[in-house]
């Protein structure tokens, strides 16, 4: 495997911790009523930081718990569409080594509300990977979010 094709799969594992992780974050408690703008931003900030303790912690019930799981997910890199499940995010971040601490620091995060349920947010990201061979990385975020009976839900997302 040639070194860039090796490194554009190693970028696209952390990018897929890091969207496992800000699901997690996005796992706020659930809202069934329509809330104002206010209170979108600040349930899906929560959602977000709830993502991404989870991809730190590898915890995978609640990178799950951060995504739709009716078959809409779609997570683009590199101008296509690299993940259409929460699985196969999930085996992307297996392929880190199991010491290896994936750290996600998002700056000027906005969050815009779309209609009553719905939330498009974006951030610049530095993405930092420790331990043997350790990688940093970073860029721009943009994640579209539901509002759904069980909470805020990541249906789509971009990172490049």
């Amino acid at each position: 495997m040639s070194v860039p094709l090796a490194r554009s799969r190693l970028v696209l594992r952390v990018l897929i911790a890091f969207a496992c992780g800000l699901a997690v974050a996005c796992g706020s408690p659930p809202s069934t009523e329509g809330g104002s703008p206010g209170d979108v931003a600040g349930e899906v900030r929560t959602t977000i930081e709830r993502y991404l303790q989870g991809v730190e912690s590898r915890d995978t019930a609640a990178i799950r718990a951060a995504f739709v799981d009716d078959g809409r997910l779609a997570w683009m890199e590199g101008g296509e569409v690299r993940y259409r499940s929460v699985d196969a995010m999930l085996a992307s971040l297996e392929g880190f080594p199991p010491d290896a601490a994936v750290h996600t620091r998002l700056d000027d995060l906005t969050i815009v509300p779309v209609g009553t349920d719905g939330a498009h947010a974006w951030a610049r990201f530095q993405t930092t990977v420790s331990g043997p061979g350790g990688f940093a990385f970073g860029g721009a975020l943009s994640l579209v979010l539901e509002r759904t009976p069980r909470g805020w839900r990541i249906v789509g997302g971009h990172s490049s």
